[in-house]
Order: structure tokens, then sequence, then C-alpha cells
């Protein structure tokens, strides 16, 4: 069955699946910023933005274990490329693919609807 024939629910959790992860969507917005960025500069921006006051106390950095796994599953996804420059010490450069920002781009609206109404009292 292709997927243009394949159900909405489906289609839904597929997406889902790919986006998961407590790290994936900081990661791709954090990578969203710039054209590439070295891991300790995704890993840096990430806990910038996420360890603070106001996110509760509950809120842990990011490790460079969970980074690591993030990154992996972005690759295998299609969502990140990796780059390796050459050299002797060969720093290597993430960058977010077309896809990935195309999700990113995806997700925004239902982080904008949750704003909208977390504080809407439900009926």
């Amino acid at each position: 069955m292709s997927r243009q024939n394949m159900s909405y629910q489906k289609t839904f959790e597929l997406a889902v699946e790919m986006l998961r992860g407590r790290w994936m969507i900081v990661v791709l917005a954090a990578l969203s910023t710039e054209d590439k960025l070295q891991y300790r500069d995704i890993r840096d921006r990430v806990n910038e933005g996420e360890v603070r006051p106001d996110n509760g106390d509950d809120v842990s950095p990011l490790s460079d274990q969970s980074l690591t796994k993030t990154l992996k599953r972005a690759q295998d996804n299609g969502l990140v490329r990796l780059h390796t420059d050459e050299g002797h010490f060969k720093p290597t450069w993430y960058e977010l693919t077309r896809k990935g920002a195309e999700a990113l781009r995806a997700v925004r609206p239902l982080i904008e609807w949750m704003h909208r109404h977390e504080a809407a009292p439900s009926h």
C-alpha cells in the first residue's frame, strides 16, 4: 500500500513516531537558527533555551548521550545531515535538511495552538 493510500490516523502516527522524543523538536529548532552547528553548540543552545526557571524544576539539561541518540535518529529519518570537515581534527557539523525544516514548520502551529489554549477552560 502506498503512503498516499494510508489512513489519516496511520499517517499521523508515523509522523509522531518520527518526531517523538523529549529533545527532537528542540534540537531541530536549534539547528534552524544557523546554516550548520557543531555538536557542542547544539547542546548549549538547547540547554540555554530549555533549562530555565520558568520551565519548572524537573527540566534537566540535555546530556551528551541524549543528544547523540537524538541526532542519530534525526539523521536516520532524514531530518538532519552530518558533515565532517577535512583536516587533522575533522570537526563535524550538523544541518537541518529540507525535510527537517518542513517538519519543524509543521509542528509550530500545534505549539502555537497549545499556547493559545493552555489557560482556556475546557468545556
